[in-house]
């Protein structure tokens, strides 16, 4: 996840709206110089709640430069979780995303509470082509093939 952000982001996997997805939220650290990683589950439009049997773990090129919030993740218990479920077969997965509002959280949290987004929307994926070589994509070499913005 890679993106220009003044307080928080999120991506969420398994559906094309809140309910029952799993949802990574980003957001700045306590520094301000690096990003929290919390994985929540939401039921619901309601706030989502952090799980702690979902384990992420920052990848090198994780941080904040120029404003610019990167997270390079691997996540470990992620293809299935209580109301969800991914399928790295499908060709059209379904994925949400949320971002700000303007503000800086700077908590190194992972339960903080947070402020209702300022913008968001949906994508589908074709996950089939998200295999390959292990590790991080490089950015110039990254594409959007398989994807669908809605």
């Amino acid at each position: 996840m890679r993106s220009r952000l003044t307080s928080m982001q999120a991506i969420g996997m398994g559906n094309d709206k809140m309910d029952d997805s799993l949802i990574f939220m980003i957001y700045a650290d306590s520094t301000g110089k690096n990003v929290t990683i919390s994985p929540r589950l939401s039921y619901g439009h309601v706030e989502p709640s952090y799980d702690s049997s979902i384990t992420v773990s920052a990848q090198p090129g994780t941080g904040i430069s120029n404003g610019n919030y990167t997270a390079n993740i691997i996540c470990s218990n992620c293809r299935k979780w209580n109301g969800g479920s991914i399928d790295p077969n499908n060709t059209q997965a379904k994925f949400i995303f949320a971002a700000g509002p303007d503000g800086n959280l700077n908590t190194n949290s992972l339960t903080a509470g947070i402020k209702r987004h300022a913008s968001y929307g949906a994508f589908t994926m074709d996950l089939t082509k998200a295999v390959g070589v292990r590790g991080i994509p490089v950015p110039a070499t990254a594409d959007t093939t398989g994807t669908v913005q809605t």
